[in-house]
């Protein structure tokens, strides 16, 4: 009766049990909350996502998901890396016509996640594998390959000596097939 007079006459029993069942699950559950997720748990969440389809060689789903992981967290090194990997095994698998035009996207985001993370040994890495095997009007080319290897040896003196092994391995391959071809 007490709980009736506060909250007036027209108040009846089941309006009385419905009210404080909605206000005790407000008061336990406010509006909104666990509802939504914010742009880096979404981004955490595709780049997970596109990871185990990239293992899974699901490549072109691995794709979407990295490119809404760089959408979600654009400052995200981790992300364009990834993206930029899946890209490029998309390349590795292109006919001609199609690897010309995925060759700028893989430079672009390896570029990208060595800006947004330079002491990130992986994303330098990556991008002196794509120098070395881009043609220089792709953007590839050995002085851009030594940049990175030099960086790498900064980081990791191990991972750099082994870098300049990998450029002067292909630099001899190279003018070995040109001594070959004089022949």
């Amino acid at each position: 009766m007490i709980l009736r007079a506060r909250l007036g006459r027209g108040m009846t029993r089941r309006a009385l049990t419905l009210s404080l069942l909605i206000g005790g699950v407000a008061c336990i559950c406010p509006l909104g909350v666990g509802w939504t997720s914010s742009p880096r748990t979404d981004g955490t969440r595709h780049l997970q996502t596109g990871q185990r389809l990239f293992h899974q060689g699901k490549i072109d789903a691995a794709i979407a998901e990295f490119k809404a992981a760089v959408a979600a967290q654009p400052d995200s090194a981790l992300a364009h890396l990834w993206l930029g990997r899946t890209l490029g095994r998309k390349l590795e698998k292109a006919g001609p016509f199609q690897a010309m035009l995925l060759v700028h996207d893989v430079q672009r985001e390896f570029e990208q996640a060595v800006a947004l993370d330079p002491t990130n040994v992986e994303a330098r890495a990556d991008l002196l594998e794509f120098y070395l095997g881009a043609p220089p009007s792709f953007g590839g080319g050995i002085d851009k390959a030594q940049g990175q290897a030099d960086a790498i040896a900064t980081l990791d003196p191990a991972l750099g000596q082994r870098a300049r092994a990998r450029i002067e391995a292909k630099t001899k391959a190279e003018s070995g097939s040109a001594v070959e071809g004089d022949e």
